[in-house]
């Protein structure tokens, strides 16, 4: 192979590669480089070879940066670096088309007597992955500083509502014992106890997912039936919400686990309130329980005839403050399914979803069945 072609495939190598191969002579002065992304504004000859980075800078009537110095001083140590990033100036007379920050690497020549005679280097265009890394930090932050304002939020909220909410159920059934034969004021009441149930739903799931998010919730383990909770929220619900009709089937008297009965009750109560929520016109919700065919989960699912989800939207159901196209209009936190999940792989288990539009969706969970 002749030499151009020998220079030209180096040239190429360089140039998909690296950006730049680059030597100096023992004064720092550039003595060679390749690699035109580089150099598309500036003769070489007259304006790169022989001089030093820190020279041609200064050329330009540019200030030093530190960081250059700080390169500089490593080359008069004669070390090897790898990795030095280097942002280069952004003036129209120092132009080098989108390149910003360029990444240096470079190590010492020595003749075989031992003296000193420069270095031979790469340089490679960085701009577009610093770039990114710079929107991943400020996407970082800006979620950072939600978190904190959401704990804010959160802490402020069950200051100031959660007292007066405990006033106003307590005075509510005060009323109604007192109202007992007053069909209308019953209902009335009971729609008054349901909303301030709701809100302070509402209050546990932000209380959950603050703590969850400052890793301060840690699961408790006790032997318990998982029917026997579905039962009793299933009540509560119904008590809640007295047009529904919630049902419960199982295969056998018992499906025993081990957990914490807390997040198992919120799991159950978040499963139900989201199916009375989007039911739509219905007003039947089911709950089965069954056990695998080895044994070895139980296994709750929990179905609504409602209004369903899109099945591009399936994958995305239980992210946090996720709410689903169908979903328009209903008030919500989008909380509640994404506590669901991680309440369920806190104990061992997974949560899943089927659905379709119009027709209502299934919900199931499965947890590890106790020995």
């Amino acid at each position: 192979m002749n030499d151009f072609w020998q220079g030209r495939r180096f040239e190429d190598f360089a140039e998909i590669g690296f950006g730049c191969f680059w030597e100096t002579d023992a004064r720092h002065r550039f003595t060679f480089i390749t690699g035109n992304r580089f150099n598309s504004s500036v003769e070489l000859n007259a304006e790169v070879l022989g001089r030093s980075r820190i020279e041609i800078l200064e050329g330009y009537g540019h200030a030093v940066p530190e960081h250059l110095r700080t390169l500089e001083r490593l080359m008069d140590r004669h070390e090897v670096f790898h990795g030095f990033i280097y942002e280069r100036p952004t003036s129209k007379a120092y132009d080098r088309g989108d390149i910003q920050f360029c990444e240096l690497s470079g190590r010492p020549v020595f003749d075989p007597g031992g003296t000193f005679l420069g270095y031979r280097g790469t340089g490679r265009d960085v701009t577009a992955q610093r770039e990114r890394e710079d929107r991943m930090r400020g996407m970082a932050e800006a979620e950072l500083r939600r978190s904190v304002e959401m704990r804010r939020l959160v802490a402020m909220v069950n200051h100031e509502l959660r007292t007066p909410l405990t006033v106003i159920d307590s005075s509510a059934q005060r009323l109604g014992a007192r109202l007992a034969a007053d069909a209308d004021a019953q209902l009335r009441i009971e729609r008054i106890r349901g909303a301030v149930s709701r809100a302070v739903d509402v209050i546990e799931r932000m209380l959950a997912n603050a703590r969850l998010e400052d890793g301060r919730v840690t699961r408790a383990k006790e032997g318990l039936d998982l029917l026997s909770i579905a039962r009793d929220v299933a009540g509560l619900q119904k008590q809640i919400n007295p047009g529904f009709d919630f049902t419960v089937e199982a295969d056998r008297p018992g499906f025993a686990v081990e957990g914490d009965r807390h997040m198992l009750e919120m799991l159950v109560s978040n499963l139900l309130s989201n199916a009375v929520k989007y039911s739509g016109d219905s007003r039947a919700v089911g709950i089965q329980l069954g056990h695998s065919q080895d044994e070895r989960w139980v296994e709750l699912a929990v179905s609504d005839q409602g209004i369903g989800v899109p099945p591009e939207e399936l994958p995305m159901l239980f992210r946090r403050f996720f709410r689903a196209s169908t979903a328009s209009g209903i008030p919500g936190s989008g909380l509640g399914l994404s506590l669901v999940r991680e309440f369920a792989r806190m104990h061992g288990g997974s949560v899943s979803a089927t659905s379709t539009p119009g027709a209502g969706s299934v919900f199931r969970v499965r947890l590890p069945a106790r020995a």
